[in-house]
């Protein structure tokens, strides 16, 4: 008879036990679930112009103001068509690259800046790539932007490399 009643108790012991732990575990992730994701205060991108390697003779620079970023410069063509050559772009693709880096860089954005959260991209300027989002809110959704940097107050553009605010 003792033969039979032990494993009955351990049985129910560690069934017990496992009941309990499944409690624990369910109450875990109850308490994980209601705990709000961290808010990460997002930066406010500062008006100015910020100049392509932080140089004012460079030629090139980001316009920003309250309402809309653009890439404005000197030559602003020749620096766009000699960035995609030197991106190695096959030659049949030139004018399409060109004329899809002109619409996103050079025509005047709405942005909004969102967190990113990686130690290289913090943040992220949202714009819509052709132009087709009228409100700050709707960027959230974006499928372009800008890495940004507001302890450096640098954007990024892929093509042509950072943009640094000079005040």
């Amino acid at each position: 008879m003792k033969k039979i009643i032990v494993p009955i108790i351990i049985a129910a012991a560690l069934g017990v036990g496992g009941g309990i732990t499944a409690v624990m575990l369910n109450r875990s992730n109850v308490a994980d679930a209601e705990t709000p994701e961290p808010v990460h205060e997002v930066p406010e991108l500062k008006t100015g112009k910020y100049y392509l390697n932080d140089d004012k003779s460079s030629g090139l620079w980001i316009e920003v103001n309250p309402e809309f970023l653009t890439l404005k410069g000197d030559d602003v063509d020749a620096s766009l068509r000699k960035a995609i050559n030197d991106d190695a772009v096959e030659n049949e693709n030139v004018e399409a690259e060109f004329s899809n880096a002109k619409e996103l860089y050079c025509t005047e954005k709405i942005y909004s800046v969102s967190y990113f959260g990686t130690e290289n991209v913090p943040y992220i300027i949202n714009v819509s790539r052709h132009n087709t989002v009228s409100t700050p809110e709707e960027l959230k959704n974006s499928n372009a932007g800008f890495p940004y940097n507001a302890d450096t107050n640098t954007i990024k553009l892929a093509l042509l490399g950072h943009f640094t605010l000079v005040e």
